[in-house]
């Protein structure tokens, strides 16, 4: 147990934020000293040969106007060489031809072997220098070699030295100085990301715990905006519009089971009495008939719900399967319309199709098939004898219209936002008396829905109804393999 919560502990984003954090602090510490370690150094050197160079001009110019006496150039190197205490300064003269003029008395004897650098000097014109070490010394020197001219040629070559041992000792002091302090600004950047990365991720915890409270019992239960205007808000956002749609689902779902069961309530007890009704007693052949008969129909109405139950269900899935084909919806329609006008000549009404142009489109023709005939079917249904239905097809280029009219009983505005809804039935024009359980206008909205159309409906209570089907003469999504789209 501890051992997981070690591991835990290792992997949240905490962690890993200050590590991240850390690593980052550690790299850019460890680059800027190193970087300003070397500048340092580098620049206490430039300094040095710039000073060099000055006293150089001090102790003989580059170019000489007057003639200078050995006694001249003696005085000049040993004021020079004693007036700093701090960085003290080493020369030596010599003449045209290589030969010894005067040294001074510090002047290294690795030195007084010649410069490699005296003959670039020499030939550039002006000073050289050059870093060089000598044994047992901890720190270079640095050699300073410049040509001093009389009359355009050659007099004399003068060559300066200087230990570098402060220069490098302050540099050493200045690095001891950054290994001190890198140290503590590492712990002070783990410990600040650290805070900063708790502080910032807090509210994420609250979300945590909010959202582990929520369950199918509280589903209106929210998460507390944090209004901080970052991520996290939206992340709360996104949570809350998810638990919206949760628990607008979950009323459906309850919704839908208390309809089911109320619906198949009735026709069950129909069904029980009618049974109860045979067994009581014997009765005559013409009366078990009877009885039979109605049951029969109490069964078809179950059948008939369950079917549509099954369907809904199907187009309610996760993943909605059409068997795409090229359909010709005016033989549809005109198939369609056989039967219609036989069953509305029966009840007194008119059917009739006005308009039928050539027309196809890709879809499920089972599917369309139904959604036309539920429609039709209502139609008819809830059209009075001496009324008439009406079906019109408009061709729109790249959609189709399916214009569906009656002149039946209507439906009241306060109906009319509600009819595709399961199970409702309004009155008069969706009573129970007609013997559908709601479900069929539902069931028409998700075929068209599912071919990416559209349903609307126009209606005036006693004057009669108007449903209109758009739907697209291609269905835009991907097509899956056998000819079945998958939305």
């Amino acid at each position: 147990m501890y051992l997981k919560s070690r591991i835990s502990s290792f992997r949240n984003i905490s962690f890993r934020i200050t590590m991240w954090y850390s690593l980052s602090v550690l790299v850019i510490l460890a680059f800027a000293a190193t970087f300003l370690h070397y500048r340092l150094k580098h620049r206490l050197i430039k300094e040095t040969i710039y000073m060099m160079i000055d006293e150089s001009h001090d102790i003989m110019p580059s170019t000489l106007e007057n003639k200078l006496s050995l006694k001249d150039i003696k005085a000049s190197i040993g004021r020079e060489s004693s007036s700093y205490r701090y960085h003290q300064i080493s020369a030596r003269v010599l003449d045209a031809d290589m030969q010894m003029i005067y040294t001074s008395t510090d002047f290294l004897e690795p030195f007084s072997k010649g410069s490699g650098n005296m003959a670039k000097s020499l030939d550039e014109g002006k000073p050289v220098y050059e870093l060089i070490r000598v044994e047992n010394r901890s720190s270079p020197y640095i050699l300073l070699t410049k040509p001093v001219f009389q009359d355009g040629e050659l007099k004399y070559i003068l060559q300066m030295s200087m230990y570098l041992r402060d220069v490098y000792k302050s540099a050493k002091y200045f690095r001891a100085n950054l290994l001190m302090i890198i140290p503590g600004l590492i712990l002070i950047s783990v410990f600040g990301g650290w805070f900063i990365s708790r502080k910032s991720l807090a509210p994420v915890w609250e979300i945590i715990r909010s959202t582990r409270e929520i369950t199918s019992l509280n589903l209106d239960k929210r998460i507390k905006s944090l209004d901080t205007g970052d991520e996290l808000e939206e992340l709360t956002s996104t949570i809350n519009l998810m638990l919206d749609r949760l628990e607008e689902s979950f009323e459906r779902i309850v919704q839908f089971t208390s309809d089911v069961s109320h619906e198949l309530r009735t026709p069950i007890a129909t069904l029980r009495a009618g049974t109860d009704i045979i067994l009581c007693k014997k009765r005559t052949a013409e009366e078990y008939q009877t009885l039979h008969e109605n049951n029969l129909i109490e069964y078809e109405k179950i059948s008939s719900m369950i079917d549509d139950l099954l369907t809904l269900l199907r187009s309610d899935s996760g993943r909605k399967i059409l068997n795409l084909e090229s359909i010709d919806l005016s033989s549809m329609i005109d198939d369609l319309s056989h039967k219609f006008v036989i069953i509305a000549g029966a009840k007194g009404v008119k059917f009739v199709v006005k308009n039928k142009p050539e027309v196809r489109i890709k879809g499920d023709a089972v599917l369309l098939n139904r959604a036309l005939c539920n429609l039709m079917d209502n139609a008819v249904k809830y059209t009075l004898s001496g009324g008439s239905v009406s079906v019109t097809i408009k061709d729109n280029s790249d959609e189709v219209l399916v214009i569906i009219r009656d002149t039946g009983v209507g439906i009241a505005k306060k109906d009319s936002g509600r009819i595709f809804d399961r199970f409702y039935r309004s009155d008069p024009s969706r009573s129970r008396n007609t013997g559908g359980a709601g479900l069929g206008l539902s069931i028409v909205k998700n075929i068209v829905e599912l071919h990416n159309g559209r349903i609307e409906v126009s209606s005036n209570l006693g004057k009669g109804s108007v449903f209109t089907v758009t739907l697209p003469m291609k269905i835009k999504n991907s097509i899956s393999p056998n000819n079945r789209h998958i939305i």
